[in-house]
């Protein structure tokens, strides 16, 4: 399913050297792992990615340029 969404918050920034730590940020850099809040414009039904990963991923697509920005996984 494809729904338009856009980026509510950023939760933290996970350094992949020590994934067990986190910090804030105001904005993402290229390549950067992120725990981060969306807002969909309509319901987007999910599993967790550890049940189900098929239903538990996600890419988000640019709608301007069509390039994938990103992607990501439920918790």
């Amino acid at each position: 399913r494809t729904v338009v969404c856009k980026l509510q918050a950023i939760g933290a920034v996970i350094p992949p050297e020590n994934p067990s730590a986190e910090y804030s940020a105001g904005s993402l850099k290229l390549n950067d792992i992120a725990r981060v809040q969306l807002k969909t414009a309509a319901p987007a039904f999910l599993d967790a990615f550890q049940e189900n990963r098929a239903n538990g991923s996600f890419i988000l697509i640019d709608t301007q340029t069509n390039n994938t920005v990103a992607v990501g996984f439920t918790e």
